[in-house]
Protein backbone atom coordinates (compact mmCIF):
# COMPACT_ATOMS: atom_id res chain seq x y z
CA UNK A 1 0.00 0.00 0.00
CA UNK A 2 2.71 2.20 -0.27
CA UNK A 3 2.78 2.26 -3.62
CA UNK A 4 -0.59 3.74 -4.24
CA UNK A 5 -1.58 5.60 -7.29
CA UNK A 6 -3.63 9.12 -6.61
CA UNK A 7 -7.29 6.84 -8.18
CA UNK A 8 -6.42 3.95 -6.39
CA UNK A 9 -6.29 6.35 -2.94
CA UNK A 10 -9.46 8.21 -3.78
CA UNK A 11 -11.38 5.10 -4.32
CA UNK A 12 -10.19 4.06 -1.32
CA UNK A 13 -11.27 6.81 0.48
CA UNK A 14 -14.85 6.96 -1.14
CA UNK A 15 -15.01 3.20 0.23
CA UNK A 16 -14.02 4.15 3.48
CA UNK A 17 -16.27 7.27 3.68
CA UNK A 18 -19.28 5.17 2.69
CA UNK A 19 -18.93 2.36 5.85
CA UNK A 20 -20.01 5.36 8.91
CA UNK A 21 -19.35 8.54 10.24
CA UNK A 22 -16.44 8.08 11.74
CA UNK A 23 -14.80 6.85 8.72
CA UNK A 24 -16.08 10.23 6.96
CA UNK A 25 -14.22 12.18 8.70
CA UNK A 26 -11.55 10.53 8.35
CA UNK A 27 -11.64 10.49 5.17
CA UNK A 28 -12.57 14.09 4.94
CA UNK A 29 -9.26 14.55 6.76
CA UNK A 30 -7.37 13.17 4.41
CA UNK A 31 -8.61 14.57 1.49
CA UNK A 32 -7.98 18.39 3.74
CA UNK A 33 -4.36 17.38 4.87
CA UNK A 34 -4.10 16.95 0.83
CA UNK A 35 -5.02 19.92 -0.31
CA UNK A 36 -3.47 21.78 2.80
CA UNK A 37 -0.22 19.95 1.47
CA UNK A 38 -0.80 20.83 -2.19
CA UNK A 39 -1.55 24.33 -1.17
CA UNK A 40 1.89 24.51 0.70
CA UNK A 41 4.06 22.88 -2.15
CA UNK A 42 2.53 25.76 -4.49
CA UNK A 43 3.23 28.78 -2.24
CA UNK A 44 6.64 27.32 -1.55
CA UNK A 45 7.59 27.30 -5.13
CA UNK A 46 5.94 30.98 -5.41
CA UNK A 47 8.42 31.88 -2.57
CA UNK A 48 11.51 30.11 -4.03
CA UNK A 49 10.69 31.87 -7.46
CA UNK A 50 10.20 35.47 -5.85
CA UNK A 51 13.53 34.98 -3.82
CA UNK A 52 15.53 34.40 -7.13
CA UNK A 53 14.41 36.99 -8.46
CA UNK A 54 14.45 39.35 -5.55
CA UNK A 55 18.20 38.00 -5.93
CA UNK A 56 18.80 38.85 -9.39
CA UNK A 57 17.10 42.32 -9.20
CA UNK A 58 19.66 42.84 -6.19
CA UNK A 59 22.38 41.87 -8.19
CA UNK A 60 21.46 44.07 -10.74
CA UNK A 61 21.38 46.73 -8.24
CA UNK A 62 24.28 46.43 -7.07
CA UNK A 63 25.97 46.45 -10.07
CA UNK A 64 24.54 49.48 -10.94
CA UNK A 65 25.33 51.13 -7.79
CA UNK A 66 28.94 50.42 -8.44
CA UNK A 67 28.99 51.65 -11.68
CA UNK A 68 27.59 54.99 -10.36
CA UNK A 69 29.96 55.44 -7.39
CA UNK A 70 33.12 54.18 -10.16
CA UNK A 71 31.80 57.65 -12.27
CA UNK A 72 32.06 59.74 -9.30
CA UNK A 73 35.17 58.70 -7.91
CA UNK A 74 36.24 59.25 -11.21
CA UNK A 75 34.97 62.61 -11.37
CA UNK A 76 36.21 63.59 -8.14
CA UNK A 77 39.86 62.88 -9.46
CA UNK A 78 39.55 64.89 -12.35
CA UNK A 79 37.49 67.75 -9.75
CA UNK A 80 40.56 67.27 -8.02
CA UNK A 81 43.04 67.94 -10.67
CA UNK A 82 41.27 70.94 -11.90
CA UNK A 83 41.12 72.78 -8.47
CA UNK A 84 45.02 72.12 -8.40
CA UNK A 85 45.68 73.48 -11.44
CA UNK A 86 43.27 76.50 -10.50
CA UNK A 87 45.26 76.83 -7.51
CA UNK A 88 48.57 77.08 -9.41
CA UNK A 89 47.19 79.39 -11.94
CA UNK A 90 46.24 82.02 -8.98
CA UNK A 91 49.16 81.11 -7.46
CA UNK A 92 51.08 82.06 -10.96
CA UNK A 93 48.67 85.57 -11.43
CA UNK A 94 48.85 86.53 -8.22
CA UNK A 95 53.09 86.66 -8.13
CA UNK A 96 52.57 88.20 -11.44
CA UNK A 97 50.76 91.11 -9.69
CA UNK A 98 53.47 91.67 -7.03
CA UNK A 99 55.95 91.64 -9.90
CA UNK A 100 53.65 94.74 -11.88
CA UNK A 101 53.47 96.31 -7.91
CA UNK A 102 57.35 96.51 -7.51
Amino acid sequence: MTNMQTSEFIRTVDYVSQMNDRWLFLAALCMLLIGCSIVIYWLVRQLNVLLTDHKALRDQHTESLTGIINKYHDTSEKLSAVIQENTSTMRACEMVRNIRKI
